[in-house]
């Protein structure tokens, strides 16, 4: 091989690890996106279930 096919392989193996770091993260960020979502309705389910037995006592 020559020195600069290595240098070429060695950019792609460092661009294919760069993308996939960014993948992870965007992984990440989305799935606390998700369950923070779920929290928030949640929260807000058991405020209104919470006002709804208010009005009945």
């Amino acid at each position: 091989m020559k020195s600069q096919d290595i240098l070429l392989l060695f950019k792609m193996t460092s661009l294919h690890a760069q993308e996939e770091n960014l993948f992870g993260q965007m992984e990440s960020e989305s799935n606390s996106n998700m369950v923070e979502e779920l929290l928030k309705s949640r929260q807000i389910n058991r405020m209104t279930a919470g006002g709804a037995s208010c009005l009945y006592m």
